[in-house]
């Protein structure tokens, strides 16, 4: 018997071992996109880096961009971890005039969604391009996010239905990609621009969304949307573990 427990605890040491390595691997290679971008990158100086042979960087990923895909899914999903906390925190946040700026902000804040988001080249080159990576912005977007959660909110009592659902999803998606434009710096804001856009944003989401006597009871719409994002966040993972061995 304490072969086999010597034999167990060496297969969970390997293990260990094997995914550090990995982990190594994913944040040089975060580490480089975000300092230079993909051009020029080789495995080689990723492997190099990590400390690991060449070779050990195609134990787990078969090409340099599954590699990269990687590390951009892994922002999404921490995207979506970290926005299911907030709620889960405060279920509040549900309301429209809190919920559109978080998601926007979420955005913005991890890099490689914003660089996705904005057709960053530089950044993620022809990554924007790859197969996986449409799949995954068919998924998951600030526009995206909201288009799921629209109806939800209708149906708990948190946005208005006295206009057409696709109406109102189309001005909302509009207003979502016109201020992260603004705030990512695809479009130059206008001279004179205001220093808390956010707080614009709450208030423009609000007069647009949010109905005249609103529910007093989030919690039902909270549950609702962990639910959904749950799901999301599912689909993200499996797309991520298409891509490791």
């Amino acid at each position: 018997m304490s072969g086999i427990a010597e034999r167990d605890g060496e297969m969970a040491e390997a293990i260990r071992r094997n995914g550090d390595k990995a982990e190594r691997i994913l944040a040089v290679t975060r580490d480089l996109l975000l300092k230079r971008g993909v051009r020029g990158m080789t495995v080689a100086e990723i492997a190099q880096r990590a400390h690991v042979g060449k070779g050990t960087v195609y134990l787990y990923w078969d090409t340099k961009e599954e590699l990269f895909f990687s590390v951009l899914a892994r922002d999404f999903l921490a995207t979506l971890d970290e926005f299911a906390a907030v709620i889960q925190r405060d279920p509040e946040v549900m309301r429209p005039r809190r919920l559109v700026p978080l998601i926007v902000r979420a955005c913005l804040d991890h890099p490689f969604v914003r660089a996705i988001q904005t057709g960053d080249v530089d950044t993620l080159g022809l990554l924007t391009d790859y197969p996986l990576t449409k799949q995954l912005l068919a998924t998951v977007s600030p526009g995206r996010t909201m288009q799921q959660l629209l109806p939800l909110l209708r149906r708990y009592g948190l946005a208005r239905t006295d206009w057409d659902l696709a109406d109102q999803a189309f001005a909302l998606d509009a207003i979502i990609a016109g201020f992260f434009a603004l705030d990512s710096g695809m479009l130059p804001k206008p001279e004179g621009a205001v220093d808390d856009s956010a707080a614009i944003l709450a208030a423009t989401t609000r007069a647009l969304i949010e109905p005249d006597n609103p529910t007093d009871d989030v919690g039902p719409a909270a549950t609702e949307a962990l639910a959904s994002l749950a799901e999301t966040r599912s689909i993200v993972a499996a797309l991520l573990e298409h891509v490791r061995k």
